[in-house]
Parts: structure tokens; C-alpha cells; sequence
């Protein structure tokens, strides 16, 4: 429903996209949500969840044992 009133549809291609939009407003429910994704952003703990990417990814698959 959130979709339709303020995005006015879905396009796959973004659609991990409108997931963490969703994700985030849950998460950030009834606080100020500008002050929150300005806060999110400038987070510099956030760069550092994703600099070993690879590595992480590799690790990941191997554990799976496929």
C-alpha cells in the first residue's frame, strides 16, 4: 500500500531498493525520520559493515557446503 500512495507502483529492477526504504521506516517508526537517515548516513560504523565484502561473501559460500 506505502508503494502505491507515495512511490505510484513497483519496478523489479528496484526492488531491493523499496525493501530497505520499507525497512528503515519500520525500523525508524514514530522518531523523526530526517534526522534519523542524516544520522545513518554520516554513521561511519556503516562503511565498515561492508568493507570486507568479499571476503565475508567467500566465507559465506564456503560455510554452505553446496
Amino acid at each position: 500500500e506505502w508503494i502505491e500512495n507515495i512511490l505510484h507502483g513497483v519496478a523489479t529492477k528496484y526492488l531491493q531498493n523499496y525493501l530497505n526504504w520499507f525497512r528503515f521506516k519500520e525500523i525508524y517508526k514514530g522518531v523523526d525520520i530526517i534526522k534519523e537517515m542524516i544520522n545513518s548516513a554520516l554513521d561511519p560504523t556503516g562503511y565498515l559493515k561492508y568493507q570486507n565484502i568479499e571476503v565475508n561473501y567467500a566465507m559465506f559460500i564456503k560455510s554452505q557446503n553446496i
